[in-house]
């Protein structure tokens, strides 16, 4: 029994002290500045006489390696701040490794014209006998006139006057049309624009491009798309498709310093009509800015453009160290295959839909599960505002957390002239003043920079390099069991 005993101890303590052998040897050879003196014996008197004062002063005389732990503490020190330091450059890679820059040399680039979209607020003269038609192939129960009403209701409405659809939840007025045959409804009831050509001040709008509408369903309605590279993917024809089944037209019509003002004319409208002058590579939404078109009015609108582009070096970089995202980005949205800033707060919009109403609007894209909202599921969405601020009004914050579109055109545009017009209603939007600056968003913090900075960090507080870390993980994981848990003994002479 003492015979085992014994064993045991001795198995122990030889374990002990190749343990020991080989941290010595280890840290006697390690290319890592410092660490020699950690394991070194012979020490000059200075550093014992210190030491052995300061370990009287803080009642340590009696500490086992009291004669190294100047070097020990110097080394420990060195590598915690260069740990801290090495973290510091990884926040700031992490969170700002990209600036915006001012670029100012204007003669040298083209700028892109945003899109124009127009939205009818009145029905056409032939919507009459559109809507017998509709009776009849429905087989709908309803005068000409209570489905007038019904329609003006349906295409007009927004969310800022859902609140008058009271009148079909309280059941004063009835449900006249299946909500799956709305877009049916508006698409044959809605006006239709016709673009011509047109030569304003020696110049085509737009340059050898076809210039028919795009017919889109918004948030205000339907409205007629020009120049929008995404009304490819929400127009009536593909709006209930996943994936567009027709190729797109669309061309991007771009403006050199040195160009003609370009004009957009639309001399025949008829009716009140709203207008959006927007990014060609962004969705309008309820909170976009437009301006109003009366009847039998003349107007001229004039707009500027601020550009903010970014380098493709960027992509690189993931959407929160960018703060930005590219429309192709990889997205959550589950209502649109592209990404923007407008599409990301209407998907919110219809997840806040769903949640409080069970339902979506019409205009939306929606998911085989998700119901589309009658009259009265539209006047359940009056009662909560937060679905149009996306705030939430007891705690103020936030509920859509959307990032910025990395390409992105900001547009001003103001009414320049307006007035009566004996004949029809006429518009016209020109670019007349071409930007003199414009956004860079430029990486600056590389990761080759990174790998840099925080070489030269362990290089200045501990003089190592990459095969230094290699040597440290070498020593102590195949070298560790080779030469400790194989029994070995290991002498160095330091």
């Amino acid at each position: 029994m003492y015979k085992n005993v014994d064993r045991s101890r001795r198995k122990r303590s030889n374990f002990l002290r190749s343990f020991y052998d080989h941290v010595v040897f280890t840290f006697s050879i390690a290319t890592m500045h410092g660490l020699i003196h950690v394991v070194r014996s012979r020490r000059h008197i200075f550093e014992r006489q210190v030491m052995d004062c300061l370990l009287r002063i803080f009642h340590f005389n009696q500490f086992v390696f009291r004669d190294r732990l100047l070097w020990m503490g110097l080394v420990m020190g060195a590598f915690g701040i260069a740990t801290q330091q090495a973290l510091e450059a990884w926040r700031r890679y992490e969170t700002s490794p990209v600036v915006i820059t001012i670029e100012k040399d204007f003669f040298n680039w083209d700028v892109e014209n945003p899109s124009i979209l127009i939205c009818l607020r009145d029905k056409p003269a032939s919507s009459y006998k559109i809507m017998e038609d509709f009776i009849k192939e429905y087989k709908i129960t309803a005068e000409i006139k209570e489905l007038d009403e019904y329609v003006n209701d349906l295409l007009f409405k927004t969310y800022y006057t859902y609140s008058s659809l009271e009148k079909y939840a309280n059941g004063s007025k009835k449900e006249l049309v299946s909500p799956d045959l709305y877009v049916e409804l508006i698409t044959r009831v809605s006006g239709k624009l016709e673009t011509k050509q047109q030569k304003v001040k020696g110049t085509l709008w737009p340059k050898n491009v076809d210039s028919n509408y795009t017919r889109i369903l918004t948030e205000f309605g339907l409205c007629h798309s020009f120049h929008s590279k995404l009304a490819y993917y929400f127009q009536i024809t593909n709006f209930t498709r996943e994936v567009p089944q027709t190729e797109s037209d669309y061309q991007s019509i771009t403006k050199n310093y040195k160009d003609e003002v370009l004009t957009f004319l639309q001399p025949q409208v008829f009716v009140k009509y709203l207008v959006f002058v927007t990014d060609s590579h962004e969705m309008i939404d309820i909170t976009s800015h437009y301006h109003t078109g009366e009847q039998t009015t003349t107007a001229l609108l004039a707009f500027n453009v601020i550009d903010i582009i970014s380098d493709e070096a960027i992509r690189d970089l993931s959407p929160k160290q960018r703060n930005c995202k590219f429309n192709d980005d990889p997205h959550d949205l589950k209502h649109s295959p592209v990404y923007t800033y407008n599409l990301c707060r209407i998907e919110c919009r219809i997840n806040l839909a769903l949640k409080y109403c069970n339902c979506t609007p019409h205009y939306y894209k929606r998911n085989a599960d998700e119901q589309i909202c009658n009259m009265a599921g539209m006047y359940c969405l009056s009662k909560h505002p937060e679905v149009v601020s996306l705030v939430d009004p007891k705690t103020e914050k936030s509920l859509c957390h959307c990032l910025q579109n990395c390409n992105l055109q900001a547009v001003t545009t103001e009414v320049v002239s307006s007035g009566g017009w004996f004949l029809t209603t006429r518009l016209s939007v020109e670019f007349q003043s071409f930007p003199k600056e414009r956004y860079r968003r430029t990486l600056i913090f590389t990761k080759t920079d990174i790998l840099i900075q925080i070489g030269g960090i362990y290089g200045l507080f501990l003089g190592c390099s990459v095969l230094s870390f290699i040597e440290i993980s070498y020593f102590f994981t195949l070298r560790f069991i080779w030469g400790v848990l194989g029994n070995r003994r290991i002498k160095a002479e330091i």
